[in-house]
């Protein structure tokens, strides 16, 4: 039985956008810098969910 596996491939552009926005979105919900919300991203692997998690 053979799997089939769908990706999508995203331009350069295209991952800068979704992590403007991802910084963008935290910075407002929690008030902070856009610089503290990129070493919070990094350190959470890029989760916006796990960041928010954490500081709630």
């Amino acid at each position: 039985m053979k799997r089939s596996h769908n990706y999508l491939g995203l331009k350069v552009e295209d991952i800068l956008n979704h992590q403007t926005n991802d910084i963008e979105r935290v910075s407002t919900v929690l008030s902070i810098s856009q610089d503290k919300v990129i070493v919070l991203l990094l350190h959470y692997h890029w989760s916006v969910s796990k960041v928010e998690d954490e500081w709630f």
